[in-house]
Order: structure tokens, then sequence, then C-alpha cells
């Protein structure tokens, strides 16, 4: 519709007003206008913008609203080209707890593209805006009004077939394809030429094969630019998808996943132990990008700062134990029943280590039954050292597992711990003090089990997403 925006303020807090001009509202502009109001009239959610007063006179209708200081996601992407997956994600995982919101009441927005998707001034915390196309609809109302912004608009819009809530999903697909590669799928210079490319079922959209784009990315992206509704992911799958799971929360996953990393590190269960870090990790992270407080913020990093530094120390100490146990199998290629014995007491091992004693017990066994008859005939060499040094022991190796291909790289973590990847992209490297190595079990003087609650309680009460 017709209007402008300003900016007002009163003591230092500012709002927004959306100042519509009467005269030139035509018949349907009254009728999105009106549908806006009500629609923010009842909406309340931190990645909705919320409506604050609504006034009139003669000449002009105005919304007040909350301001957003970091502008629209539009020229985010104008600045910087492309944003990174991290950033991406960030970014998704609000819009799809706003979108969540919007499906628990029936709300379709019709309209989603970045140009309506506003920022916070400190560019974290993304808000849902301008409901004029909204409406009521469930997943099984149709819909066959042309409703929304033509590069964004789902393929049976466009076609002028029914349509339902799905189209959103569609339009989600196309914004986070333009944020990762800059462009949306069907950008084109003339708008016929936009209409022709969606409409056009022969007209492929073509997911750039991009090291720096996740699998995960990648099939959510497949999933939601399917040109029929009925192939694409449905709302519960998308809300369920693993690049964006907005049905757990970041923080108790992560304290969930981290309570199991320290126990099994207090037991010695090392590969276990840095599994369960590499995976919590990545949910405490999440949720730091989304805090907004600085002082909430800081105790968050510091325990990031501290679990990536024990976990760095158990990931090195596992690849030298590791690395050394590589060797061992390689002098024993020439004789394949010392190779099998050996990886055999190796497999005894992560059982052993995983907890499984029936199972660790029967492999070193095995493992033993081919190493000792082997024994006698090898002459003294560094192979008869292993030989005897490896059928000596009936348990406890404390071998690594295959840990080098972690679901989360620990190094990238860092990296992403010391410059905050988003304001490196936004703002410009940011460095951050580091916290010692001390890991957190030392820190509790190993009374972990006894204690873990303490701590974390104290975190929860002060961190909240």
């Amino acid at each position: 519709g017709h209007g402008s925006n300003h900016k007002i303020s009163d003591e230092g807090v500012y709002s927004a007003i959306k100042c519509i001009d009467r005269s030139r509202l035509s018949k349907l502009g009254v009728e999105n206008l009106i549908c806006e109001i009500q629609l923010l009239k009842k909406l309340n959610h931190p990645n909705i913008v919320k409506m604050e007063d609504f006034l009139w006179d003669q000449k002009n209708i105005y919304i007040v609203m909350e301001y957003c200081g970091g502008g629209d996601l539009s020229k985010l992407i104008q600045r910087q080209k492309r944003l990174s997956e991290q950033v991406c994600r960030r970014y998704l995982h609000q819009l799809a707890k706003a979108l969540k919101y919007l499906r628990e009441n029936d709300i379709c927005h019709l309209d989603l593209k970045p140009g309506n998707i506003l920022l916070s001034s400190s560019l974290k915390t993304l808000k849902l805006a301008d409901f004029g196309f909204a409406q009521h609809l469930s997943e099984e109302d149709k819909e066959t009004a042309l409703k929304g912004s033509p590069l964004y608009m789902a393929p049976e819009i466009l076609l002028g077939r029914s349509y339902d809530a799905r189209v959103d999903l569609w339009s989600v697909g196309v914004i986070l394809y333009e944020c990762l590669f800059g462009k949306a799928p069907f950008s084109s210079s003339t708008l016929d030429e936009i209409l022709r490319k969606i409409r056009d079922p022969r007209a492929k959209i073509v997911i750039p094969d991009d090291k720096n784009v996740s699998p995960e990315c990648t099939d959510l992206l497949k999933g939601l630019l399917r040109r029929d509704p009925d192939d694409r992911l449905d709302f519960q799958a998308f809300f369920g998808h693993p690049f964006v799971d907005v049905t757990s929360d970041p923080l108790e996953k992560g304290r969930a996943l981290l309570t199991d990393a320290v126990e099994a590190d207090a037991d010695g269960r090392y590969p276990e132990a840095l599994q369960a870090y590499s995976k919590g990790l990545p949910c405490l992270l999440s949720a730091l990008h989304c805090e907004e407080d600085p002082l909430k913020a800081s105790h968050l990093r510091e325990k990031i700062a501290a679990y990536i530094s024990r976990a760095e120390t158990l990931k090195a100490k596992l690849s030298s134990i590791n690395n050394s146990c590589c060797q061992d199998v390689k002098l024993s290629w020439s004789t394949p029943g010392l190779k099998s014995g050996l990886e055999l007491g190796l497999t005894g091992e992560a059982y052993d280590m995983g907890g499984e004693m029936g199972i660790a017990l029967e492999t070193y066994t095995r493992a033993l039954g081919i190493l000792l008859p082997l024994l006698p005939a090898e002459p003294q060499s560094p192979r008869r050292d292993l030989l005897s040094s490896q059928a000596s022991k009936t348990g406890n190796f404390h071998v690594g597992v295959e840990f080098r291909e972690l679901e989360f790289d620990l190094e990238t973590l860092g990296k992403i711990l010391v410059d905050l990847e988003f304001h490196a992209q936004v703002h410009g490297p940011r460095v951050l003090d580091r916290v010692g190595a001390q890991s957190p079990l030392n820190e509790q003087d190993r009374r972990v089990r006894s204690s873990w609650g303490s701590p974390w309680n104290s975190l929860s009460s002060r961190v909240k997403c």
C-alpha cells in the first residue's frame, strides 16, 4: 500500500510510525490495512513486530510499532552479498519460531520476503513484519486470490490454482536460497521473465554445489523448493528438520548433552565424552547467538569457552593414542592374523569405554585367541614387542574410537567462539577474551556427578532465550 515510515523517540525509547495517506487507499488497500491492524493487535511473539498504537486523522492513518534499528534483511543481503550458513541458520530458526506461532493461530503471512523481515539494532534478533496480505488459513483452507511478491510467490499462486498455508514454506525456501547465494533462484531483470520462470515446470531450481553449505541445509532447500505443494515439506517436517529444529530449546538441549559429556568425562569414557561435547556445544552457541543481554551472553560465552578447552584437550589426547595405534596396526600388515587380532583388540576397547562390558569381554577373548598363538613364532623385533604388549592386555586399552569425523569440528567451533562469525560478517572482526584452559571438571574438583546441577541451575537463571 501507499505510505511512509518514520522514527520517533520519547526519552531515548524509539518507535516506528507507518503513515498511510487515506486518499490514496484503494478498496483493497483499506481491506489489507484493516486486516494488518487486526492481526497486529492480537499477535504477541518475540519474533513478530509489535504494534504499540493505532491513530488517525482526516488525512492519514498512523500505525505505531516497535522500532527495529537494524533495517530489513534485504538491505543486509545487499551489503554482505551472501550470508554465512551459521548466520542463515540463526535467522531461519527465529523465522521458523514466528511461523510456528502463526500456524498455531491458523494465520498465513502470504508475503514473506527479505523486505518484510526486520532486524534489531544488534542484528541478532529477527522480527517478522507487514501483515497486509496475511489472513486466517488453516491447513485445510484454500484460497485463490493473487497475493504476495512474485519473486517469492509459490507456483500454485501464480498459476491461478487454489493454495493453502504451504505457500509460506516455498517463500521461506526462496529467502534461505537468497541469503546463502546472494540472489533468489528465479531472479531476473524483468517481472515477465520472473513469472515465466516460476510458471514453467521445466525451469529447474539448481542448488549450487558449495562446500560452505552443509548437506542438512541443502536437504532443507530441496524439500522447501518443490513446485507441487503435495511434494513440498509440510510445517511439521519443516519445524522438526535438523537444520531448523524449533521443537526443542537449544539451551536445554545443550544442557542435557553437556551433562552427559561431563559424566562420561569423569568416568574416563573419553570418546563418548568428546562426542557429547561436540553435540552440546553447537546448542549453546545457538543460544548465545540469540542472547541480547550482554551480561547473560558473557556468562554463557565463558561456559562455552571452558567446554571447548576441555573438548580440545580430549581430542588431542585421543588423537595421540589413536595415531600410536595406527602405527601398531601398520606394523602388523604383513601378518593378517596379527592385524586382525589388533583390530579386534581396538574394537573391544571401544566397547569397554562405551560401558558395553559383556561385548567388550567377548571381543577381548577373541583377540587374545588370535594373538597368543602367534607370540612364540615371532622373532625379536618391534613387531614382537607389539605382540607381547598387546597380548598381555586384557582390557583398559584406552584407545580412541573414530572421533576424527565428529558431527561438529571442534577447531571450527573454537574459531567461532573467538571471533563470533556473525559479528565478523556484519560488524567486522571482533576478538573476545579467552577463558583459561581449565576444564569444567577441574573447576568442580571433579565432584561433577554430585554437584552438576548447581552451576547449571545458576547458569539457567541468568541465561534465557
